[in-house]
């Protein structure tokens, strides 16, 4: 009953009105080597801004295709839409390498983006909590003051920490730490995140795709049978 009980507490608690934050697409050139094309970027902020009513967009994530870029190519991608007027960015900084992820964190401080986010290295990954938050903590320390979310998508890391745990122990030991970027069918474990922030602005769930729905009922059902056997 306690596991339904904070279920649907969490799930009242989500029911205030959230600014749509696209994860947008890099834009690559047809054919050769498919290099980045920067000169889609302006059409493509005009579109969002213009017809989809977007302000703020998240640059160089999943969508981005950042690990597939160099850092010289995430560093011009970034300033091309940080250039953009009337857009906010949230940009992606996590690298496999933490030197090149350090250097992507100054470089979008020094731009003036809104906030950043970071995946986990995904080769040689943190296995524990706290080896993820001190792998965290030099990066977090290279973006201050600019708020830093942890972009928690074990889909594609293979980083599958509870993230509650990391959620208390990141925000004792990080200044500017404002949360976790939620992308994952865990909701029983997302939900102590939330009622750990009192429902409020320090863990938010996207990027759900069709097939994470269906689990994600799925879990929804298991949590409402658990709890009432």
């Amino acid at each position: 009953m306690n596991r339904l009980i904070l279920l649907l507490s969490t799930l009242l608690s989500l029911t205030r009105s959230f600014d749509l934050i696209p994860a947008v697409f890099t834009p690559f050139t047809n054919g050769g080597q498919g290099e980045v094309d920067l000169s889609k970027v302006s059409a493509y902020t005009s579109f969002l801004k213009n017809v989809q009513n977007i302000t703020t967009v998240f640059v160089g994530g999943t969508n981005g295709e950042s690990l597939s870029l160099t850092t010289a190519e995430r560093k011009e991608l970034l300033k091309a839409w940080v250039d953009e007027p009337g857009m906010k960015v949230i940009a992606h900084v996590g690298a496999e390498s933490i030197v090149d992820a350090i250097a992507l964190a100054s470089h979008a401080l020094s731009l003036g983006v809104s906030s950043v986010a970071a995946m986990p290295p995904t080769f040689f990954r943190p296995s524990t909590v706290s080896e993820l938050v001190a792998w965290f903590k030099p990066l977090a320390a290279a973006a201050a003051p600019l708020p830093i979310k942890y972009y928690h998508i074990p889909s594609m890391t293979n980083v599958a920490l509870d993230m509650s745990e990391f959620l208390t122990l990141a925000s004792s030991e990080i200044p500017n730490f404002e949360g976790i970027k939620y992308t994952d069918t865990d909701l029983y474990t997302f939900t102590k995140c939330v009622a750990e922030t009192e429902g409020g602005v320090k863990v938010k769930i996207e990027g759900w795709r069709d097939g994470r729905r269906a689990e994600a009922k799925r879990q929804l059902e298991l949590c409402w049978s658990e709890a009432t056997v």
